[in-house]
């Protein structure tokens, strides 16, 4: 890959982002993304306006999952009265490999690193870096009304590495 950003996740926007492929197995926490936006202070972006990166992938090296959330949801009336809540649901370990193949085609429209005050450190006493990830899986009928499923990934990793080959468009604003 010609382009690597290292631990410059804040430098990234992801609001168009689509997942082509994740792993989430055993240590490794990696994704292949499309239309992630460069922002013009990463350190890779010698352009000074926020572009389209081409295919990306994003590894956290030695990820670790710390939970995977099926997010709820609430819907109301016209008169804003709650008729219908579905909580928040914890997902088995077992079943993260099954997430991972149903976000293919997702969206990433969410990775926020949290502060590293409190953070785990791993066995050689380094601080390791948490990241909240919210995918939204589209519905299958293009204009469905009815709620989406959307997912909360926290993962505990060493350093992020986004990678990527060549710049395409500049964002239109």
């Amino acid at each position: 890959m010609s382009f690597c950003s290292v631990n410059e996740l804040q430098k990234f926007s992801f609001e168009d982002c689509v997942v082509a492929k994740a792993y989430l197995t055993g240590g490794q926490v990696r994704f292949s993304l499309e239309a992630v936006r460069v922002k013009p202070d990463n350190s890779q972006n010698k352009n000074y306006t926020e572009s389209y990166a081409d295919t990306a992938d994003l590894d956290l090296k030695e990820g670790e999952v710390l939970s995977l959330v099926k997010e709820g949801w609430r819907m109301y009336n016209a008169d804003n009265v709650l008729e219908q809540e579905v909580p928040d649901e914890p997902v088995p370990a077992d079943a993260w490999r099954d997430i991972a193949e149903r976000l293919t085609g997702a969206y990433l429209f969410s990775v926020k690193e949290l502060p590293a005050e409190g953070a785990p450190a791993d066995d050689a006493g380094s601080a390791r870096r948490t990241a909240v990830l919210r995918f939204e899986i589209p519905p299958e009928v293009e204009f469905d009304t009815e709620p989406t499923e959307s997912y909360e990934l926290t993962v505990s990793f060493t350093d992020s590495y986004l990678r990527w080959d060549r710049y395409l468009n500049k964002v239109q604003s």
